[in-house]
């Protein structure tokens, strides 16, 4: 429906241009044909994906890779995954979206704004405790509790998974409702970090990743698996998207061992064959 728009605003405004001056005629097929040229340039400029913060570091070479290989240019909007799937469930223009956690992958799939049989889950990941390295050196999950502490940063459970990835391992810790005075929620995991590398929060809960090669964090604690339900990063592509083969195109290189050795190489671990997301 835009292109369509977009091509008959440009055609009213030669019609106008033709019929308001005299010199116009001679001008108009050479004007006319450079809008086409940047409709269709307009069409052709790229991947736009949503992806959870956490994602960040390892997407970015990934869409250059991608770029290189294909020629396809990949813009990334990064966020809090609640919130991206809230902007693309209000119609937000974007071909592909990856998750943090199943519940904003739902959300898309509920209103029936994914393309059909091109979710599954991409990458997994591990909750840890992080403090500032000249900060607490060594703490258990109960020390949470402890005079030590006075502030425990995590992601907002309303605003993104890592949220209820945190919440749920600190109720199946018995700490969640004892340490409300405590907590300082962030947008996402990137806010968290920055809450503890700032010195606002003393230790935090973010994804094992985000933690991987900071020299100014410490990792306390790896967050027990069975504390919490298992981290999945899904993908899919948006049903809206005008560039749904492109899409399907970069999950495959995603999936790719050359992207895999990224992710590894920043802790990720791939999804195991076949995997579906859980819903």
């Amino acid at each position: 429906m835009t292109r369509q728009g977009g091509v008959s605003s440009r055609h009213r405004l030669v019609d106008t241009l033709r019929t308001t001056h005299p010199l116009v005629p001679r001008i108009v097929p050479l004007f006319a044909l450079v809008l086409a040229l940047s409709g269709c340039a307009a069409q052709g400029d790229g991947l736009t994906v949503f992806a959870a913060a956490s994602l960040t570091d390892a997407l970015q070479p990934l869409g250059q890779g991608f770029r290189e290989r294909t020629g396809v240019p990949v813009r990334f909007s990064f966020g809090g995954s609640t919130t991206l799937a809230q902007q693309l469930a209000r119609g937000a223009p974007a071909d592909l979206f990856i998750a943090a956690g199943p519940a904003p992958m739902d959300l898309l799939e509920g209103r029936q704004l994914l393309l059909e049989d091109s979710r599954r889950t991409l990458l997994t990941n591990s909750l840890v405790l992080v403090a500032r390295r000249d900060g607490i050196s060594e703490l258990a999950a109960p020390d949470l509790l402890s005079d030590r502490v006075s502030r425990v940063a995590l992601a907002d459970p309303a605003l993104a998974p890592a949220g209820v990835y945190s919440q749920a391992a600190l109720e199946s810790l018995g700490l969640w409702e004892a340490l409300q005075p405590k907590l300082v929620l962030g947008l996402d995991v990137r806010t968290v970090l920055a809450y503890v590398e700032r010195g606002e929060a003393d230790v935090g809960l973010v994804y094992a990743t985000e933690a991987a090669g900071r020299e100014s964090l410490r990792v306390l604690f790896t967050v027990p698996p069975a504390a919490h339900p298992q981290v999945q990063y899904p993908i899919a592509v948006l049903r809206g998207s005008g560039r749904q083969q492109a899409a399907r195109e970069f999950i495959a290189y995603l999936e790719s061992p050359e992207a895999l050795a990224v992710f590894e190489g920043q802790g990720w671990r791939a999804a195991p064959a076949g995997a579906s997301p859980a819903g």
